[in-house]
């Protein structure tokens, strides 16, 4: 699978995954709060992990999950993720 690696698309990515655990069915944008606006709790952020490994087909590491500074926001999950796919792209092609 070809991935984009345009932000807004690997945001929207992103927020059609998070929708899946969003248990108080409130609206989600940019600066919703993953636990207290989306509702997820351990178990739902080990699969959303485990779901954003597969789509975007990298490695998230335990430390990674469990920090708050990636995982606080729907923005900042994605900006995390739009790093983690930079890397991933420069360690694939070298200079």
């Amino acid at each position: 699978m070809e991935i984009d690696h345009n932000y807004n698309d690997n945001l929207r990515r992103i927020v059609e995954m998070i929708a899946q655990y969003n248990i108080f069915n409130a609206p989600i944008s940019q600066t919703s709060h993953l636990i207290r606006d989306i509702g997820i709790d351990s178990l739902s952020l080990v699969e959303l992990v485990d779901d954003l490994e597969k789509e975007f087909n990298i490695k998230i590491s335990d430390a990674d999950a469990a920090s708050s500074a990636n995982f606080s926001t729907v923005q900042r999950l994605a900006t995390f993720i739009d790093r983690k796919l930079k890397e991933k792209q420069a360690s694939d092609n070298p200079s």
